[in-house]
């Protein structure tokens, strides 16, 4: 699975020209393998999307997404929202009270889908939107 991931990202990198994955993808993979809650999405064996987010801060109860992607072949058909809707009922049910992102700001996007969910921008850093959900 580490082998795909990789390979998924870069490629998502290369399509996008966003530059959206660390330059050391392969750590990155190995944290997210590791500790969060990833939910892929496969047509015919093959990796099409992912959500990664980490659920482990029980004490405030503050989820964190980390990435949300969708292959260049299959982007407009829903699968991002399906990805996240998942993600934020997954979250309600273990009792989170809050979902947070970071997003480039060139993402308009990524922006506009975080926004359609109810992300709202608590701040910014460089490129970078910080947003939130509150999911009570």
């Amino acid at each position: 699975m580490r082998k795909e991931f990789i390979a998924f990202l870069k490629a998502i990198d290369a399509n996008t020209g966003l530059s959206v994955v660390p330059r050391d993808v392969e750590p990155y993979v190995d944290k997210l393998l590791e500790n969060a809650t990833i939910i892929p999405l496969r047509e015919g064996g093959v990796l099409n999307a992912f959500i990664a987010y980490y659920d482990n801060q029980e004490d405030s109860k503050i989820a964190y997404l980390s990435m949300l992607a969708v292959s260049s072949m299959a982007r407009g058909q829903g699968i991002g929202s399906q990805l996240l809707d998942a993600s934020i009922e997954k979250l309600k049910q273990k009792g989170f009270r809050g979902y947070r992102l970071e997003v480039l700001k060139s993402n308009d996007k990524a922006i506009r889908i975080y926004d359609k969910f109810g992300f709202k921008v608590i701040g910014e850093d460089g490129q970078m939107y910080k947003m939130e959900k509150t999911l009570v």
